[in-house]
C-alpha cells in the first residue's frame, strides 16, 4: 500500500470514527477507497448471532480499528465467534497478514513490530506467541506485510516503501520467530510490497508496487536449524522485467501469476490493463518465462485468488478506466501448461463485486471483502461460485483457515 493511499485510508478511518463514535465499537473495512462500518458482534463488543469455532468449518480473522476480530462459517451461517476475546492492537496500519499452518497468525503493524498469535482451533482464541511483539532489526522501512512458504518454515516480512525484506524462522510448536542471519535483505529491490513463494518453497518473488520496478526473485536457503535458514540470494536476472505488479504463485505447480495493477490503485486511481499473466518457473534457476500470456479479462484486475487445487483463478477489479467495481471473473488453469480458459459462467454478474478474495485451505470457501465479509462456495470440479453467507461486518487485512 503506497504512503499516499495509506494517508487516504487514515483520513477515511478517522472520519468514520468521529461520525460513529456515539454508536459503540465499530469495525471498518475499506474497499476501492470506500469505508464501510458495522457494529461488531459478540466477542467484538456487540450483540447478535454467534457461532462456535468448534462447529465452524472455516475461521476468518480480520483487523478492525484497534483489534483482531474473528468469525466462523458453516453452511449458511457466517457470524462472530462465541466467547471470543478480541486482542487489542496498538495501531491499525496492518497491510497484509499471514496465517501459517492453520496454527499461527502474524500481523505486521506498519511500524517496526509484528504481532504474533497462536490459534486454538476448538475455540478460535488467539494467544500471543513467545516474544510478542517481535521487532524487526535494521533496515529503514516499516513492516507492512507478511507471507510464509508453503511448509510454514519461514515468515517473510516486507516494507512497501523501502527495500527491506526481513526473514524469520518459525518455531513449529510455539510460533516464536527467530531472525535469519543477514536480514533484512535488500539487493535488487526498491520496495517489497507484494510477496509470494513458489509451490516447491525454493523461490521468493517480490512485486514492487508497479510494473516499471519489475519483479525481484530470490532463492531461499533450504537448510534447517542454522542461523542462515531461510536466507535470500538474488536470482540471476533479478529483478525481472515482467508485465505485473500484483503476484501470486500457484499452490500446486511451478507457475507465477500476476496482474499489472495492485489493490491500492482502487483508492481513486484508474486501471487500464485488461489481462492476467502467467509465467512458468524454472525449477532449477527460478527464472519466470511467459506461457501463453497475456490472457484477456473483461475488467481491469487489481488482484486475484487461486484455488488450492490449482485449477481455478478468480480476478477482482474495476471497469477499465474507472473506479467502479466489476463482477468476479473466473478461469480454469491447465496444471501442465499454465494456460487459462475463461469459465463459461464468467463473469459472475449475480454475485458481489469485491476488492479482495481469499480461499480457506480446503478450497470450497472463498471469503471476499466488499462492503463487508462474504463467503462464496466454490466448486472444486467446475469452478462455479455461489453465494453462501454474509457476515455484515469486516475489516482488512483478513486471513482464512479451515
Amino acid at each position: 500500500m503506497t504512503m499516499r493511499v495509506r494517508g487516504f485510508l487514515m483520513l477515511v478511518a478517522a472520519l468514520a470514527i468521529v461520525g460513529l463514535a456515539s454508536c459503540g465499537h465499530y469495525t471498518c473495512g475499506v474497499t476501492f477507497g470506500a469505508s464501510t462500518c458495522s457494529p461488531s458482534g459478540p466477542g467484538l463488543g456487540g450483540g447478535g448471532t454467534v457461532i462456535s469455532a468448534s462447529t465452524a468449518t472455516s475461521l476468518v480473522y480480520f483487523v478492525n480499528n484497534s483489534s483482531v476480530g474473528a468469525a466462523g462459517y458453516a453452511g449458511t451461517t457466517f457470524a462472530p465467534l462465541s466467547s471470543y476475546s478480541s486482542p487489542s492492537l496498538p495501531t491499525n496500519f496492518a497491510d497484509v497478514m499471514a496465517l501459517v499452518n492453520k496454527k499461527f497468525l502474524y500481523i505486521p503493524m506498519g511500524d517496526t513490530t509484528i504481532q504474533g498469535f497462536s490459534i486454538d482451533r476448538p475455540t478460535g482464541a488467539l494467544t500471543p506467541i513467545p516474544g510478542n511483539p517481535v521487532t524487526v532489526a535494521g533496515g529503514v522501512g516499516t513492516a507492512d506485510g507478511a507471507w510464509s512458504d508453503p511448509l510454514g518454515r519461514f515468515l517473510f516480512v516486507g516494507s512497501e516503501g523501502f527495500a527491506d525484506i526481513w526473514v524469520f524462522q518459525i518455531d513449529p510448536t510455539t510460533g516464536a520467530l527467530t531472525a535469519t542471519a543477514g536480514s533484512p535483505f535488500t539487493t535488487g529491490l526498491s520496495s517489497a510490497d507484494i510477496m509470494t513463494v513458489d509451490a516447491s518453497g525454493k523461490f521468493l518473488y517480490v512485486g514492487q508496487g508497479s510494473v516499471s520496478s519489475g519483479v525481484a526473485g530470490f532463492s531461499i536457503d533450504q537448510s534447517t536449524g542454522t542461523s542462515t535458514s531461510g536466507a535470500l540470494t538474488p536470482l540471476a536476472g533479478s529483478p525481472f522485467s515482467l508485465a505485473v505488479a500484483q503476484i501470486h504463485a500457484s499452490p500446486t505447480g511451478e507457475f507465477l501469476l500476476g496482474v499489472a495493477e495492485i489493490q491500492d490503485a482502487g483508492a481513486g486511481l484508474q486501471a487500464t490493463d485488461q489481462h492476467i499473466y502467467v509465467y512458468s518457473i524454472d525449477p532449477v534457476t527460478g527464472a519466470p518465462t511467459a506461457v501463453g500470456s497475456p490472457f484477456a479479462t473483461t475488467m481491469a484486475p487489481f488482484d486475484f485468488a487461486i484455488s488450492p487445487n490449482g485449477q481455478f483463478v478468480y480476478t477482482v477489479g474495476t471497469a477499465v478506466n474507472t473506479t467502479t467495481p466489476s463482477p468476479i471473473e473466473g478461469f480454469q488453469m491447465d496444471a501442465t501448461t499454465g494456460l487459462l480458459t475463461p469459465l463459461t459462467v464468467s463473469p459472475f454478474t449475480s454475485l458481489l463485486t469485491p476488492s479482495q478474495c481469499e480461499f480457506d485451505q480446503g478450497g470450497t470457501a472463498l471469503v471476499c471483502l466488499d462492503s463487508s465479509l462474504t463467503v462464496l462456495t466454490a466448486s472444486p470440479s467446475n469452478g462455479s461460485l455461489s453465494h453462501a453467507a454474509d457476515l455484515g461486518l469486516g475489516g482488512t487485512p483478513f486471513a482464512t483457515t479451515d
